[in-house]
């Protein structure tokens, strides 16, 4: 038995959910929770991590149908071509978006911070190729690759504690102050970061434990994920406060480029090279994504689904070379704010609402006859 193809273990499951969830928007969730939430911004983090959690259990229960399965295949199987089909139709267009999105945004902070003459080409070549190269591969290989990188997230930790050291508590004082209404805002925007937690609908064929420790896992990768993101809002607006935060669209890395050490002056670059890392599991989760959603909705194996990668590959560095500037980048971000949570929450439960439905109406029919 060849190693790729063996089981997706506890620890890399972790690690598979964490990453998903954590390259998209660590350095610009702060950012985005503080235009409604304020200084409860580190509060509004943990209402997307109770939001999530629903979604969660929603996605668990659908891979729970059939576990031998991806969740499309399953739709597909129980709703029929056309229903199924569309539901699956409608996963692929929500990943290709999400995917445009990363890619954009990926491009953008690199030409602004590091790389001011690399071609944005260039960039989307070395990046989507990278992913794609990934998900080509079974899903052991991108399983590892994000152990690899989960090896880096306590570097990234003990940075934003350190910086800690010139936080004044006043900025986040007094707590709750800018009311529920706007913390739950703030959350619903700050949803976009946490949408890659429907990783777990493709993850079902490769796992080989018992569903409820399934579970377990993916609760204990969405609290882990909603403390560093609950801390990385509270460290900015304790050092910022949010009128600064409000007009800084990366606060962690001009947090990170206030500390400096004898053997590395720009901390920030330094992060930013391991953020790449972080980015590449996110993107790689929406191209795989994509990838299963487009194999189901043609009812066929692995050609398929590895021709559409590459021809989405080829599309995603096309439309990546075209840089985009900072007001055109802001409105799709604040489209997909509003996009990705109707999207992934509507979507979500009316696959779980169809699914059941259909037991139902099944049940009733064998019962007649």
């Amino acid at each position: 038995m060849k190693t790729a193809n063996l089981p997706i273990g506890p620890i890399q499951l972790f690690c598979l959910i964490f990453q998903a969830q954590f390259g998209l928007g660590v350095l610009s969730l702060p950012h985005a929770v503080d235009a409604d939430a304020g200084q409860d911004g580190w509060i509004a983090c943990l209402f997307c991590g109770l939001i999530n959690l629903v979604l969660l259990l929603v996605i668990w229960k659908l891979s729970e149908q059939n576990r031998s399965i991806t969740v499309f295949q399953m739709l597909r199987r129980r709703l029929g071509p056309w229903l199924g089909g569309f539901f699956n139709l409608a996963i692929a267009a929500y990943s290709i978006t999400v995917s445009y999105e990363t890619l954009a945004n990926w491009v953008f902070i690199s030409n602004l911070w590091a790389y001011e003459n690399t071609p944005s080409w260039l960039l989307s070549l070395l990046l989507v190729g990278g992913c794609a190269f990934l998900v080509a591969h079974p899903v052991r290989v991108f399983a590892r690759f994000a152990v690899f990188a989960m090896a880096f997230v306590p570097l990234f930790i003990a940075l934003i504690c350190y910086t800690l050291k010139d936080a004044n508590l006043d900025y986040i004082l007094p707590v709750f102050s800018t009311g529920l209404e706007k913390i739950s805002l703030g959350a619903w925007n700050g949803m976009m970061s946490y949408a890659g937690v429907g990783i777990l609908m493709v993850l079902s064929p490769h796992i080989q434990m018992p569903s409820k420790s399934v579970l377990r896992i993916a609760i204990m990768a969405n609290i882990a994920i909603t403390a560093v993101y609950m801390l990385s809002a509270f460290s900015t607006t304790a050092i910022f406060s949010t009128e600064m935060i409000g007009f800084i669209r990366e606060p962690l890395l001009f947090q990170f480029k206030t500390v400096s050490f004898k053997i590395m002056e720009r901390t920030d670059l330094m992060v930013q090279t391991i953020w790449i890392l972080f980015i590449m599991t996110s993107l790689s989760t929406y191209l795989l994504l994509f990838k299963s959603a487009v194999t189901a909705l043609a009812n066929a194996r692995k050609g398929i689904g590895l021709a559409s990668l590459l021809a989405i590959a080829l599309i995603l560095i096309s439309i990546g070379a075209w840089k985009l500037h900072v007001s055109q980048l802001t409105k799709l971000q604040d489209f997909i704010a509003l996009y990705v949570p109707t999207a992934a929450i509507g979507m979500l439960l009316m696959m779980l609402i169809m699914v059941y439905l259909h037991k139902w109406l099944s049940g009733r029919n064998g019962a007649r006859a």
